[in-house]
C-alpha cells in the first residue's frame, strides 16, 4: 500500500541565508543583498556585495521563507541576489519535487506557519513543524503541472486587480470632474 503524504522534512532541507562580509565598492559581479521588503516588492536593495563562497546566491524562483522576526514563516519567491540572514532558502531535490509546486504549498501553509513561531524574544520560525507537514506524495511531473495552473491563476487575479485598481482611479477621477463641474455651475434662480 502506497502513502498519499510524505513529510515535508524529508524532501526539502533549509539553507539560511548570511551576512555578507564584502562590500561591493563598483564591482561588476555584485549582488544585491536580498530582504524580505526586496521580496515583497516594496524597497529596492539597499546594498549590493561581492559574492564570496560563503553567501547564498539565489539564481530566483526558488522558495524562500523568513526565519526570524515578527513575519517568521512569510514564503516569498526568491530573486537574483545574496540571501538575507534572517531568511533560508528550501531546496529539495528536483526528481522529488517541483520548484514551483513547493512554493505554491508553502504560500498554502505560511497563514498556519506564521501563527506558530516560537520564542520568547525573536520570534522564529519552528523549523521542526515545517518538517512534519504532510507533502502530497505525487509525481515531479503533476506537482509542475500543479504548479503551472496555480502560476497562470496569479498572473490572472494580479491582472484582474490591475484593472481593478485603473478603474477605481477613472472612477475617482470621473467623480471628481461631476463634483467639480457641478459646484462650478452658477445657481439658476427658479
Amino acid at each position: 500500500m502506497s502513502t498519499i503524504f510524505d513529510l515535508l522534512g524529508n524532501l526539502v532541507w533549509l539553507t539560511k541565508g548570511r551576512v555578507p562580509q564584502k562590500a561591493s565598492g563598483d564591482s561588476p559581479d555584485a549582488l544585491p543583498y536580498v530582504t524580505p521588503n526586496y521580496l515583497r516588492g516594496i524597497a529596492e536593495p539597499l546594498e549590493s556585495f561581492k559574492p564570496t563562497e560563503h553567501d547564498i546566491k539565489l539564481k530566483g524562483g526558488e522558495a524562500v521563507i523568513l526565519c526570524d522576526g515578527s513575519n517568521a514563516g512569510e514564503v516569498f519567491r526568491g530573486r537574483l541576489g545574496l540571501l538575507s540572514s534572517t531568511m533560508a532558502v528550501v531546496q529539495a531535490n528536483p526528481q522529488k519535487v517541483d520548484t514551483g509546486f513547493l512554493y505554491a504549498f508553502l504560500k498554502f501553509y505560511e497563514p498556519y506557519l506564521k501563527s506558530q513561531t516560537a520564542g520568547s524574544g525573536i520570534p522564529h520560525l519552528d523549523k521542526q513543524l515545517l518538517g512534519r507537514l504532510p507533502f502530497p506524495a505525487i509525481s515531479v511531473a503533476e506537482q509542475h503541472r500543479i504548479a503551472e495552473y496555480l502560476t497562470s491563476l496569479d498572473t490572472s487575479i494580479s491582472y484582474a486587480q490591475t484593472l481593478l485598481k485603473k478603474h477605481e482611479r477613472i472612477r475617482a477621477g470621473l467623480l471628481q470632474d461631476l463634483l467639480i463641474n457641478r459646484v462650478s455651475e452658477p445657481v439658476q434662480n427658479v
